[in-house]
């Protein structure tokens, strides 16, 4: 089973709009994010995205580019538990895409991979994805990244 972790792109200021959508340079990451996604040959069987806009427009880039149904999902704003969606994922019989934010996902990851939610084994960047798979152990490990940072995505 895989599971895309995807933080946002970059939201315009708050003082420009409250709702934060997507800035020019946030949204041309993620269109560069869903060609690279395309590339790798990502599966997934849904896009879950949190109520905020500029996860909203992440998820619907990403899930035009990949021919993925997109839904909204309560319980992955930036303060949420990681817990509960945690044992969904355990649960969850598919590949998955998860659209959300910061603190959500570092918690997320760090519960998957090491355990406990306050490790941060690895930093999200906006409009940036981390592959994780689960080995036939029941372990999950990172498999392969995609940041804004890397000089092919820019």
């Amino acid at each position: 089973m895989h599971v895309y972790l995807v933080q946002h792109g970059e939201p315009v200021p708050k003082e420009q709009d409250i709702k934060r959508p997507l800035s020019e340079k946030g949204r041309s990451i993620v269109e560069k994010l869903a060609n690279a996604c395309a590339v790798y040959g990502l599966t997934a069987k849904n896009i879950y995205h949190s109520t905020r806009l500029r996860a909203k427009q992440t998820a619907e880039i990403l899930g035009f580019q990949l021919d993925i149904p997109v839904t909204e999902k309560a319980g992955l704003e930036p303060l949420n538990p990681v817990r509960p969606f945690y044992e969904e994922i355990e649960n969850s019989d598919g590949d998955i895409m998860i659209v959300g934010h910061l603190p959500f996902l570092e918690r997320l990851v760090s519960l998957m991979i090491t355990g406990e939610e306050d490790k941060k084994p690895l930093q999200f960047q906006q409009g940036g994805l981390v592959c994780l798979i689960k080995s036939e152990e029941n372990l999950w490990s990172v498999t392969w990244t995609v940041f804004p940072s890397q000089p092919w995505i820019r």
